[in-house]
């Protein structure tokens, strides 16, 4: 039996916001490690001296 359109729509939406937020999982978590690194960044500077 093919699918009607709202449940295609319905099914599209859910990708994609199954997908949006994995993205902003990921930006998150390239977020938190650059300030990682900007932190040990400075750790090392401090050393330096």
């Amino acid at each position: 039996m093919p699918k009607s359109k709202e449940q295609e729509l319905k099914e599209i939406k859910e990708r994609v916001a199954f997908y949006h937020r994995r993205h902003r999982a990921y930006c998150l978590k390239i977020t938190e490690l650059i300030r990682e690194i900007t932190d040990l960044k400075m750790e090392i500077e401090k050393l330096r001296k």
